[in-house]
């Protein structure tokens, strides 16, 4: 009976600071598979925007249009690319033919290939043999080359020297390997060998830095000759958070790179930002001007985090899975001035870094004041800030693209089409 009562207690504890923190929500934008912003008392809004100036696909391969936002795993996809300069953006450079492998025609084949059923439910190719693809770098620096594998087992070689060896079995798995044009970009050989057999699919070529991110993995796949631009996600900035407030997101990297944004409200001087950097090794953030941490840390690709930035009249603190790990003094409030909107998963300002967060975010919510130690621990622990609201939904979250910092590991795999 004790043990009973204990539990009631606890469960009526829960519900009481429950509601205290639901009235604390400005605004949540699940991001489950829409745009849709939701209000503490259960209304609904538009004021999200979402850009994105090209093509994308999905992880089912389908192609989405510009301006239609992926959503993948229960978040939203966010991605670097830039359309004016394809060294700074994402771009396949390999052909139509290549990239997609719907057809033996015109391959350079040593030993036996035939067409079998694909990924974008087309083609792709069974090679008993060796695959030859002559290669001209379109520009100097490093490159990302991947490819689909299933049923067997591939060598990957640049000219005469061996890259790495990828094994799969029933299952479509993505595989990579880096390339460096140097400074003088040249002409290079790729060979793929697999002499008991292998299928292959879904080739790309990429540049391994889109704006000032340098990638050590690949994106999502594109067609032969695509170019993909950035992801933008925006939302107005209430003023009067300025005084006090918080934010608060779930984070999963579907990637490495040198540099990866998560929040920014303008560019090289935010007055507000959260970035990841050095491959995952540092979390630095900002709040009007001061460092609120600058860590080494490890964030796994693959794996979700709970990140919250919180700030009052005195200081900011930011959170990571509920933990305090920084904080920092803050500027009187006549200083501070608010931003006009926030740039989820990457800035804004076109003059700016531009950088992305390469990766899903989902639970976005801005917060009336700051949260404390123990609600931020509240608020990590939740499976959906939208628990707290009387419209609850839940759905299946699907599996997403990561890779480990090997190149070809992979620690989760799209949720792709088997044939």
């Amino acid at each position: 009976m004790k043990r009973f009562v204990a539990i009631a207690l606890a469960a009526t504890g829960f519900i009481a600071s429950g509601q205290e923190l639901k009235d604390k929500i400005t605004v949540l934008m699940p991001l489950e598979n829409s745009l849709e912003v939701l209000k503490n008392d259960g209304s609904a809004g538009s004021e999200a925007v979402f850009k994105r100036l090209s093509e994308a696909s999905q992880p089912d391969f389908k192609m989405v249009s510009a301006d239609a936002p992926r959503f993948v795993g229960g978040g939203i996809l966010i991605e670097n690319g830039n359309n004016r300069e394809p060294i700074r953006g994402t771009k396949n450079y390999l052909s139509s033919q290549l990239a997609s492998l719907d057809s033996v025609e015109g391959l350079s084949v040593e030993g036996k290939s035939e067409t079998v059923p694909g990924l974008e439910g087309k083609g792709a190719l069974r090679l008993t043999g060796k695959l030859k693809i002559e290669l001209k770098y379109p520009h100097a620096g490093g490159f990302i080359f991947s490819f689909y594998l299933k049923n067997g087992e591939v060598t990957v070689m640049e000219n005469d020297k061996v890259l790495k060896t990828f094994k799969s079995e029933a299952d479509w798995q993505r595989c990579h390997v880096l390339l460096n044009a140097g400074k003088e970009p040249g002409e290079t050989v790729i060979f793929l060998n697999s002499e008991k057999g292998a299928e292959l699919d879904a080739m790309m070529l990429e540049g391994d830095h889109a704006m000032y991110l340098k990638r050590s993995t690949p994106s999502s796949w594109l067609p032969g000759g695509a170019l993909r631009a950035a992801d933008s996600l925006s939302i107005p900035f209430p003023a009067e958070l300025a005084e006090a407030g918080a934010i608060s997101l779930r984070y999963t990297s579907t990637g490495l790179g040198t540099w990866n944004c998560l929040i920014n409200t303008h560019g090289w001087k935010p007055e507000l930002s959260i970035d990841v950097r050095s491959s995952g090794r540092n979390i630095t953030a900002k709040a009007w001007g001061k460092d609120i941490i600058n860590k080494k840390t490890s964030l796994e690709t693959g794996k979700e985090y709970s990140f919250i930035l919180s700030w009052n009249a005195e200081k900011a603190e930011l959170y990571l899975d509920g933990k305090l790990i920084g904080e920092t003094p803050l500027p009187p409030l006549a200083e501070r001035k608010a931003p006009k909107f926030i740039g989820i998963g990457g800035s804004l300002d076109i003059t700016s870094p531009n950088i992305r967060a390469e990766g899903i975010i989902r639970d976005f919510a801005l917060w009336k004041s700051g949260l404390s130690a123990e609600e931020a621990a509240k608020v990590a622990e939740l499976p959906k800030v939208r628990s707290l609201l009387a419209d609850s939904s839940l759905i299946n979250l699907v599996p997403v693209q990561a890779f480990g910092r090997e190149a070809g590991a992979v620690a989760l795999a799209w949720n792709v089409k088997k044939k």
